[in-house]
């Protein structure tokens, strides 16, 4: 019989102990065990009680073994060296995964799952809580995944069915912090660009001293190359419509030519139509003559897709803002016609295109320069950013809480009904100050709706994504996504109405996740917790991202029908 430690008790194991019961007693004095006899015995106790020794402990002590082997043939030489690969802040990445599966079977070599960058700041870029292993997933701003590890994502929590009760508290919640400013200026000033002296001094007498990277890079484009089309990609709120609006009013003060803008709704062409009237009154022209939304006359025309007959427009210069949404194939049939219009065209979005759409776009275009800047289709840093996991209830309270501090607020919804859930709920708790952006809603009522919070008759708007785009809100304090977007697109939409070029402060938004069956809109925040932790573009990871909505409507009802 011999004795195996086991805790604080030593395991009797002898020929006589496998019929029943072990007994454990507290030895005497501590035996030396024979090496030789403690194996044969234990073979023979696996074989007469299978499955008492655990296989992952027989499987770690074959590694144990192994390891200890590959060591002990190590020259001194090749032991230090491998002590000091250890030490080495920068692992190698491994970039043959079999070479891979290979070395992380043995402990002597086990890749860091991620690595700091030496003599950079440090700044809590994504913080967890609301489950034990929270605090597993934090990250620093100066951190890196190694580029083979499949990282695992907090987010993943959010897709637990049950919740536990209320009393405990214990919520999934996900936070990317503001770790950085607005880097979508560029250290090139409008003073050295190629535009009529004219607009510089408006420039200055406005304070834009310095252009963003998409207006730097459409503008030197637009005079670079005088022939070829122009389709630039950037980031919300980086300043595109001065990109396009300055070598539009330029042309016509240069060599008397003709521009037609064209954006997705009434409330954007109104918009752009003001800050068009500003720069042309400053130079002591005739606003109302040159910039116009209805005469055919005017040299500068801003309209909407749905109030233009392609065919009877002759203009040098074709913009198209919030391009993607232009060409979605809901309005492709209509959209395509601007293309067969002769002159110069410059396309505008803030992401690529649908891959159903973009072909299309491609081949009717001309001779063509494509441009996108670094931040495009990333994720804002300099945003506070938060998603929380709820109950239903939890979520309704929640949202009185955020929404009766006064603060002027945004509320966006996937859907009209659930709009008209929250107007319900702000009535019942006795909140009566907003507005709510309806589906029967003509354009002027929209707009008269967006001009009462702009002015600060009602503190609080609640509307679908026909509010998420282009619409530029001075004083916006708060978002509330009521729910996660379909895509990750529209989420970036939605967060850009705040943090833009000239605010002088940024919006703190906040998305809810309560059904966990909703596991299409799960995955868009699945996606923007993966690129964050990689430092890398959302179209990286997923190259259609912003998809086609209304191809994938009407391809769901042609299957249920």
């Amino acid at each position: 019989m011999i004795r195996r430690f086991s805790g604080k008790r030593f395991l009797n194991v002898g020929s006589g102990d496998f019929g029943r019961s072990f007994k454990y007693e507290r030895p005497k004095t501590q035996r030396t065990i024979d090496k030789a006899k403690y194996e044969a015995d234990k073979a023979r106790f696996k074989t007469k009680m299978p499955g008492a020794m655990p296989k992952r402990f027989i499987a770690k002590m074959h590694q144990v073994r192994a390891d200890q082997s590959s060591w002990d043939r190590m020259t001194t030489d090749e032991k230090r060296a491998h002590v000091e690969r250890e030490k080495d802040p920068f692992q190698p990445i491994v970039t043959n995964f079999d070479a891979y599966k290979k070395q992380i079977r043995s402990s002597l070599r086990r890749p860091l799952e991620r690595v700091s960058i030496p003599g950079t700041d440090s700044a809590p870029l994504i913080t967890c809580s609301g489950t034990g292993t929270a605090a597993r997933f934090d990250l620093q701003s100066n951190e890196r995944y190694q580029t083979f590890t499949n990282i695992k994502l907090f987010s993943d929590s959010f897709s637990t069915r049950h919740l536990p009760s209320a009393a405990t508290q214990r919520r999934p919640e996900l936070n990317f912090n503001a770790v950085e400013s607005n880097r979508s200026l560029s250290p090139v000033s409008f003073a050295s660009s190629e535009l009529d002296s004219s607009l510089k001094e408006y420039l200055a007498f406005a304070g834009f001293d310095r252009m963003s990277n998409i207006q730097k890079e459409v503008i030197e484009t637009f005079f670079n190359s005088p022939e070829a089309d122009i389709v630039a990609i950037s980031e919300t709120g980086s300043g595109k419509t001065l990109a396009y609006l300055l070598p539009a009013i330029h042309s016509w003060l240069q060599n008397g030519k003709t521009a037609l803008i064209i954006t997705t709704q009434s409330h954007l062409a109104v918009q752009i139509q003001n800050m068009a009237e500003a720069i042309i009154s400053y130079l002591n022209l005739d606003a109302n003559e040159i910039v116009s939304g209805t005469k055919q006359q005017s040299p500068v025309m801003i309209r909407t897709l749905g109030s233009i007959d392609a065919a009877t427009i002759r203009r040098d210069l074709i913009v198209v803002d919030e391009a993607d949404e232009v060409f979605s194939s809901q309005n492709f049939s209509k959209s395509s016609q601007l293309l067969d219009i002769e002159g110069r065209k410059i396309l505008l979005a803030p992401f690529h295109f649908p891959e159903t759409q973009w072909p299309l776009v491609r081949n009717m275009l001309g001779h063509r320069v494509n441009l996108e800047t670094d931040l495009a289709n990333r994720i804002p840093l300099h945003i506070p950013q938060k998603f929380r996991r709820l109950k239903p209830e939890e979520r309704s309270l929640d949202i009185i809480k955020r929404t009766n501090t006064g603060k002027r607020t945004v509320i966006y919804v996937n859907r009209y009904k659930e709009a008209v859930f929250v107007e319900r709920l702000l009535k019942m708790y006795g909140i009566e100050d907003f507005r709510v952006v309806r589906k029967e809603m003509n354009s002027r009522e929209v707009r008269k709706a967006i001009e009462d919070f702009e002015s600060g008759v009602v503190s609080l708007l609640i509307g679908t994504d026909k509010i998420s785009r282009g619409i530029d809100f001075a004083f916006l304090e708060q978002i509330i996504n009521f729910c996660p977007p379909y895509s990750t697109a529209d989420y970036l939409n939605r967060i850009g109405r705040t943090g833009r070029l000239g605010q002088s402060f940024v919006s703190n938004v906040v998305t809810y996740a309560v059904d966990s069956k909703e596991r299409e809109n799960l995955q868009s925040v699945k996606l923007l917790e993966e690129a964050v932790r990689r430092h890398s573009k959302i179209s990286e990871l997923d190259p259609n991202f912003n998809f086609d909505q209304h191809a994938k409507i009407e391809k769901d009802r042609k299957y249920k029908t």
